[in-house]
C-alpha cells in the first residue's frame, strides 16, 4: 500500500504541485512591473527574477513562496491600480508555501519524505 501511495503522489499530485510551481514562477516573470513604492524597479526585477528561478527548480519551496506571496500581497495593498489578480497570485503563493514542492523539486531530492513515528506512551 505505502508503494502505491508513494507512486500516485508522484503522477498526479506530483505534477498538480509542478505545475503550481511553474505558473507562480510565469506570474512573476510575466507580470509587469509598475514602480508603487519609490524602491528601484531594476532591483524588485531581479528578486522576481531571483524568486522564480528558486520556485522552478523547487529549493526551499515554501520559504521562497512566503517571500513572493509577500510581494504580491504589498503590490495588491499599495499599487497604483490594485487589481484582484494580485490578491489571486498572493493566494496561490499561499498554497504554494503550504503544500511544498512535491516529489519533483530539490527539496524533494535533497530531504525527502519524512515518516513521523510518535511513541506510545
Amino acid at each position: 500500500m505505502q508503494n502505491a501511495l508513494h507512486r500516485y503522489s508522484r503522477i498526479r499530485a506530483g505534477s498538480g504541485l509542478l505545475l503550481l510551481r511553474v505558473g507562480l514562477a510565469a506570474l512573476l516573470l510575466l507580470e509587469q512591473q509598475k514602480p508603487s513604492l519609490d524602491w528601484p524597479v531594476d532591483l524588485i526585477a531581479w528578486v522576481r527574477a531571483a524568486i522564480a528561478f528558486l520556485l522552478l527548480i523547487g529549493i526551499g519551496t515554501p520559504y521562497v513562496a512566503a517571500v513572493a506571496g509577500g510581494l504580491f500581497a504589498v503590490q495588491a495593498c499599495f499599487a497604483i491600480d490594485p487589481t484582484a489578480g494580485h490578491a489571486a497570485t498572493a493566494v496561490i503563493s499561499l498554497t504554494c508555501m503550504m503544500i511544498g514542492g512535491g516529489p519533483w523539486s530539490l527539496d524533494a531530492a535533497l530531504f525527502g519524505r519524512r515518516r513521523i513515528e510518535i511513541p506510545r506512551a
